[in-house]
C-alpha cells in the first residue's frame, strides 16, 4: 500500500488513501439507508471519485490539497457529521447491521445480479450470503463454549465488521467474511446434526431460534 500511494500520489500514505472518503459517505446526514449514497458534488464513477472529493475539499478550504490531505479532511468531516447528528449515526449502525446480514448483494460498479446474466456458473443454485450469514450465526452461538479456540475469527471477523459499520455497506465489501462465515456456518451445522442425533432439543432451541430470526432479515 504505502510504496503503491506513493507512486500514485507522490506522498506515504499508509492504508487506502481513501479512508476518510469512506468514512464520510457512511456517516453524513445525507446518506439515510447505509449504502453507496453519494452527495451531490460526487460523481458515482471510481474514475472521478477521488478526484471529486479532493476538489470539493479544495473548495471549502480555499486552496488545493494534496491526496493525504483530502482524506485527512473527509475523516475530520465525518466525525464532524456523527457529533452533530448522533440520533442519525445510531439509526445508520442499525440499518447498516441489518444490511450487513441481508440476502441481497447490494451492487455499485460490480453488480452480481448483471454478471449473472453472462456467466452461467453464477447462475447455478450454490450458496449465497443470505443462506450463509444465517449459518454462521447459528454456528458462533455454538462456538461460544469454546471461545477461546475461535478467538481469532472472533476478532478478525469482528474488526471486519466493524470497518464496514463504521463506513457503508456493498455486497462485494462483504466477501471478505465469507472465508470466516464458512467456519462458523460449518460448525452450527457440524453442531445442530449432533445435537439432533442426540436428541438433545434444548440445546437446539437458541441456535434455531437465531437461524430462523437471522434469516427474516
Amino acid at each position: 500500500f504505502p510504496v503503491g500511494n506513493y507512486l500514485a500520489s507522490g506522498e506515504w500514505i499508509f492504508g487506502a488513501n481513501c479512508v476518510g472518503q469512506n468514512l464520510y459517505l457512511g456517516n453524513y446526514q445525507g446518506n439515510e439507508g447505509g449504502g453507496f449514497e453519494p452527495p451531490a458534488f460526487l460523481r458515482a464513477n471510481p474514475g472521478f471519485e477521488e478526484k471529486d472529493f479532493r476538489r470539493e475539499a479544495s473548495r471549502r478550504v480555499g486552496y488545493a490539497l494534496t491526496t493525504k490531505q483530502s482524506s485527512d479532511y473527509w475523516a475530520k468531516e465525518a466525525a464532524k457529521e456523527i457529533r452533530t447528528a448522533p440520533g442519525h449515526f445510531i439509526g445508520l449502525l442499525f440499518k447498516k447491521f441489518r444490511l450487513m446480514w441481508h440476502y441481497i448483494e447490494i451492487p455499485d460498479n460490480a453488480n452480481f445480479y448483471f454478471k449473472q446474466q453472462f456467466i452461467p456458473l453464477l447462475r447455478l443454485p450454490l450458496v449465497q450470503f443470505g443462506l450463509l450469514a444465517p449459518l454462521a450465526l447459528m454456528g458462533l452461538f455454538f462456538s461460544i463454549p469454546y471461545w477461546r479456540k475461535y478467538l481469532y475469527l472472533y476478532l478478525v471477523s469482528g474488526l471486519y465488521i466493524a470497518s464496514l459499520l463504521l463506513t457503508f455497506i456493498l455486497g462485494r465489501y462483504r466477501i471478505a467474511l465469507v472465508p470466516w462465515f464458512a467456519v462458523f456456518a460449518a460448525l452450527g451445522l457440524v453442531e445442530a446434526w449432533k445435537a439432533l442425533r442426540a436428541k438433545k432439543w434444548k440445546g437446539l432451541v437458541w441456535p434455531l431460534a437465531i437461524l430462523m430470526l437471522s434469516a427474516l432479515v
